[in-house]
């Protein structure tokens, strides 16, 4: 969001706060196609809903899509389980409903949902788990009166949103949420209030921006990172090195677990020259998205990120790699100092052993003279002309004649 939003803007934030629904929400459960997961966040964005849950036991979580959830999925917090119990207890207080087709399911519109209320929507091909049909206080079915007797997840999402909508704003919950914000405090025991949600000018979060640059000799041109979306525990750390030289590698090694607590995950030859400096979203996301992952180790590439990431990642790291910048000269095991608020990024160790600046200096020299450009990726058209003459990702990547 702009630093200073126009009015309009201001007001229709505040429109749309006011009419979010804190107690109706949907439960994804292992549902794999990132397609369908991005729709239902539009539909939950569309109809108020203020967070969805993910319950995934059988695969990673899924990874939203930047162009066709980003939009959505900003405005729709999300929050993530791995067991049973740890969503129960989430969703504790709440009627807990789930589609299904046996003989004591009940249409939709049988259902009242203008209690607090979780839906939850099973795989496309298995349904809901049985784990999670013992966990609910009914069953619902969306009535059905051609050959085909079936909808898609986001299609039935979408229906069944549309039906709790309808039964909401008869009764006047979209008019009247400062009443649902005092019973929404009452039962978590909270004291949000109108400024908490859209806070004014004068009284902002936080006043050093979003962003911060990091030097040091693994960048000396700097590098960038989010540090209001990075977890406090990352602020100072030293990690081992594990670098990839793709972000293909990387994310194959992220979703296979071979990716430790206190790692330095190195993304490097994805910066201008290189590749056209892509954004790492999807390894990005896989590791923010566990919950141990995102809060142990770094992602650091001389690639970029957006600004829908969240997690330790840092990108931009200049010289990139196909210059022959540190980045490339890094070897698993070397030791990583981060250093958010230092604004350092460093490597201060060999093998997981400490050194000091100069023997790292030296080890460092050493690897220069055994690094060999690579051949250029694009060896023709207009890619090879941006790949020839891209200025440095911290300048910009424009092009340099």
């Amino acid at each position: 969001m702009p630093k200073n939003p126009t009015q309009r803007r201001r007001d229709k934030m505040a429109r749309v706060l006011q009419h979010r629904q804190p107690d109706l929400t949907l439960v994804l459960a292992n549902i794999h196609d990132p397609h369908n997961v991005s729709a239902i966040y539009r539909s939950c964005d569309a109809f108020g809903v203020e967070s969805v849950h993910l319950y995934y036991t059988d695969t990673a979580f899924p990874l939203l899509g930047r162009k066709s959830s980003a939009s959505a999925r900003k405005w729709v917090a999300t929050r993530r389980h791995r067991d049973k119990e740890e969503l129960q207890a989430a969703l504790s207080g709440m009627q807990i409903l789930v589609t299904d087709c046996t003989p004591t399911a009940r249409p939709l519109r049988s259902w009242d949902f203008t209690k607090p209320t979780a839906i939850i929507l099973g795989n496309e091909h298995s349904g809901v788990a049985p784990e999670l049909a013992s966990i609910a206080t009914g069953e619902l079915y969306i009535p059905m009166y051609g050959m085909i007797q079936s909808f898609n997840v986001s299609v039935a999402a979408a229906i069944i949103l549309a039906e709790a909508s309808r039964q909401r704003e008869a009764a006047g919950f979209y008019e009247r949420c400062d009443k649902w914000l005092q019973e929404f405090n009452s039962r978590y025991h909270s004291s949000v209030t109108r400024e908490d949600i859209i806070r004014p000018y004068d009284k902002a979060i936080g006043t050093e921006g979003s962003i911060a640059v990091l030097r040091g000799n693994l960048a000396p041109e700097g590098a960038v990172i989010k540090h209001t979306a990075c977890p406090k525990e990352m602020f100072k750390v030293v990690l081992r090195a594990r670098p990839f030289d793709s972000e293909e590698e990387c994310l194959d090694a992220v979703l296979k677990h071979k990716v430790e607590k206190g790692d330095a995950v190195f993304i490097r030859y994805e910066g201008p020259k290189a590749s056209g400096m892509p954004e790492m979203f999807y390894t990005s996301e896989a590791i923010s998205s566990d919950k141990e992952l995102g809060k142990s180790i770094a992602l650091i590439t001389d690639g970029r990120f957006s600004g829908a990431s969240t997690g330790p990642v840092i990108g931009h790291c200049s010289p990139e790699a196909v210059d022959g910048g540190p980045i490339a000269l890094v070897e698993e095991g070397d030791l990583i100092e981060i250093d958010v608020e230092e604004r350092k990024l460093n490597i201060i160790g060999i093998k997981g052993e400490r050194k000091s600046m100069e023997e790292i200096d030296a080890v460092l020299a050493e690897r220069r003279k055994n690094w060999k450009p690579r051949e250029p990726r694009y060896k023709k058209g207009v890619l090879r002309l941006f790949s020839e003459h891209a200025a440095s990702p911290m300048k910009g990547a424009y092009l340099e004649y």
